[in-house]
């Protein structure tokens, strides 16, 4: 079934693309891509896509060009006036939290969802500083619990924190911490079963269940940022590669 309903949105994808409809050609692939984002079919797909825009844009005339210029223009000047209130609370909110102040920036983010209620990017940010927030307190607890002697309550905080914002300061620090502990307890081999499921083999695939959660939600954007992330921390690993590969096609991933 999964496979059927991927090769529909792949063939839709190819239609679209021989009519020249590049962004309704995307968004099948985006689809087929939330559907199976191992599915190597959807590669094929991006290469033929690539292939047809350079030949298309060989033959381009400088007409067609200066109209796209103009258009492209008038699009983003016109999303520009649209969100300028709504950029002007995001900006406010990240000078917050760059000087520290994390419920400052979170006020101005809850305000943000109040004010624009259909802008998906304002919910977003919002959630992301919340799950930065909480990741940052379980940190500190995990911290905490450590120095009281309690390793299995610190290694339970850093595995929340970890689900929340793998990247969040003080976690790499919280888990050299509990290793080192675990060292001088004199009990290197015998380690709780939280911990063990922080190898780098579960870790990888804890960042691929997260990608493809935010693929499956449509958050490409987010998808893109946490793949180059990943990669970045595993180099070797074979899906979170086809991940970035795919993202990266789609122009999700710089």
């Amino acid at each position: 079934m999964m496979k059927n309903r991927v090769k529909v949105h792949l063939t839709q994808a190819r239609q679209h693309a021989a009519e020249g409809n590049r962004d309704q050609a995307l968004d099948s692939i985006r689809k087929a891509l939330a559907a199976d984002p191992g599915e190597i079919l959807i590669t094929e797909v991006l290469i033929s896509m690539e292939r047809a825009d350079s030949n298309h844009n060989q033959h381009e005339n400088d007409y067609s060009s200066d109209i796209a210029v103009q258009r492209s223009t008038a699009e983003r000047n016109n999303t520009t006036d649209m969100d300028s209130k709504l950029e002007k609370i995001f900006s406010l909110s990240d000078e917050a939290l760059v000087s520290g102040n994390d419920a400052k920036a979170l006020a101005y983010l809850k305000k943000a969802v109040l004010l624009f209620p259909e802008e998906p990017e304002a919910d977003r940010k919002l959630q992301q500083l919340k799950n930065r927030i909480r990741a940052g307190n379980l940190v500190k607890i995990g911290m905490k619990k450590l120095s009281e002697g309690d390793t299995v309550k610190a290694i339970a905080a850093s595995r929340k924190a970890f689900d929340l914002l793998p990247g969040v300061n003080g976690l790499e620090e919280l888990l050299s911490g509990i290793e080192e502990k675990e060292k001088k307890a004199g009990k290197p081999e015998k380690k709780p079963v939280i911990e063990g499921e922080l190898t780098p083999e579960n870790e990888a695939q804890l960042w691929a269940d997260r990608i493809r959660t935010a693929v499956k939600d449509d958050n490409f954007e987010e998808a893109g940022k946490m793949v180059a992330e990943a990669v970045r921390r595993h180099p070797d690993d074979d899906l979170l590669g086809s991940f970035h590969s795919k993202l990266k096609r789609l122009g999700f991933v710089k």
